[in-house]
């Protein structure tokens, strides 16, 4: 409490509190569950409780106020998104899906517009400026770094936090507290998937468009990036194997980069035990594009909320072992637009392509020059949050940081 109470900042004060919460919560669920797969509904439901109750004293003491007249893209993308939601959730219930997801389904994406409500109005009378962020990190760090001496388990989402942390302090040219905020990230990235190496080369070339934007000229920035591009797709087998000498062997994040180049040389082999996870999602893909053109209503409305896919089909036993109901009835799509098509159907294709929208201007937010700094950190979140989800579909919207980043990065907040 010391911590949170130093902290001049709702927000910020709530990711500290959410650190020790998660970590505490991660640990009690690793006794109790063999793998922590199965944990992972319950895991959500229990955080996305707590952060409710967190901000609940806004709801009921502070004054909320919404402007129709002022709605910004993001409103109207959570507008959107929480009516999709009412409409599936009917669908869902017409097409009998399982209760338990139907209602996790709308819980999800309801409290969404419950944290656009609550930060988005805390916000106007709770400033944050880089001091805050400073000050913030300090004490986020010396929590992060004992976590990791003593193992404990820490949630990708507060990796993807300090990359957003360390891209702040390396345009602001602070490189003490951005060498203290990547030493954690270097400790976890070997133990963690490629997800996050992905968020980190995303940094990488942002921060490298972001410094062309500064000293080329947008004609030759375009050129450039071209050039860059086709190097990449020429030479990424020289590139993978660059990156495994920096990667040490025996790590989850070797196994799966190695995994990638065998699958970039030769194909999948989906009898091979070692694609499985990649083979896995091209499965989930088939069965759901399957699904959604089956018929005229399955291709407007999907499979609904709650909607599940009989798991026989399915390579990977980890996922039909783990899901809560069963392996006839798996719910958990990987492939974040498959997954919005499996909920959604065309209308999760309209919500894919505002998110696509969304991602597009935070990327120009960031690269573009004399930018908030402040402005800057919470677009890149968002983007890295998208990125990191690409794979695994439900963390995006299962993330409350998703949300809070979607409000905060309104640039009307920076006029």
């Amino acid at each position: 409490m010391f911590a949170i109470n130093r902290i001049k900042n709702k927000i910020l004060q709530y990711i500290i509190a959410l650190l020790l919460f998660d970590v505490i919560l991660v640990a009690i669920l690793e006794n109790f569950f063999q793998n922590f797969f199965a944990a992972i509904p319950y895991y959500r439901i229990v955080i996305i409780g707590f952060t409710t109750l967190f901000f609940l004293p806004e709801l009921v003491f502070g004054k909320i106020k919404l402007n129709l007249k002022r709605i910004t893209n993001e409103g109207l993308f959570i507008f959107l998104w929480i009516a999709f939601a009412v409409v599936e959730l009917i669908f869902g219930l017409l097409k009998g899906n399982p209760k338990v997801y139907i209602i996790a389904d709308f819980v999800y994406i309801f409290f969404g517009g419950y944290l656009y409500l609550i930060v988005g109005n805390k916000m106007k009378s709770n400033s944050l400026n880089t001091a805050n962020i400073e000050r913030f990190t300090k004490w986020f760090l010396l929590l992060i770094y004992p976590l990791l001496f003593f193992n404990f388990t820490i949630s990708e989402v507060f990796f993807i936090l300090i990359l957003s942390l360390s891209y702040l302090f390396l345009i602001q040219k602070k490189y003490l507290l951005l060498i203290l905020a990547l030493i954690p990230f270097f400790i976890q990235i070997t133990n963690s998937n490629r997800a996050l190496l992905i968020c980190f080369l995303t940094l990488v070339l942002l921060y490298g468009s972001y410094k062309l934007s500064i000293y080329i000229k947008k004609q030759d920035r375009l050129l450039l990036i071209t050039f860059l591009l086709l190097f990449i797709v020429f030479f990424y087998e020289e590139i993978l194997t660059i990156l495994f000498g920096f990667i040490p062997k025996n790590t989850q994040l070797y196994y799966r980069l190695k995994q990638l180049l065998e699958i970039i040389n030769s194909g999948i082999d989906f009898n091979n035990p070692y694609h499985i996870s990649i083979a896995q999602r091209l499965v989930e893909a088939k069965l759901v594009i399957q699904l959604w053109l089956s018929d005229f209503t399955s291709f407007i409305f999907g499979c609904g909320l709650g909607g599940v896919i009989d798991g026989a089909l399915f390579i990977d036993k980890s996922v039909t072992d783990t899901a809560l109901l069963g392996s006839k009835s798996v719910h958990n799509i990987h492939l974040l637009p498959f997954a919005l098509i499996h909920k959604y159907g065309l209308l999760g294709l309209v919500v894919f392509g505002m998110l696509i929208v969304e991602l597009y201007n935070s990327v120009k937010n960031i690269i573009k020059k004399d930018t908030d700094p402040v402005f800057v950190f919470w677009n890149l979140i968002f983007v890295l949050l998208v990125i990191y989800s690409l794979p695994a579909g439900s963390f995006l919207w299962t993330t409350p940081l998703f949300w809070i980043a979607l409000v905060m990065k309104k640039r009307v907040r920076y006029e």
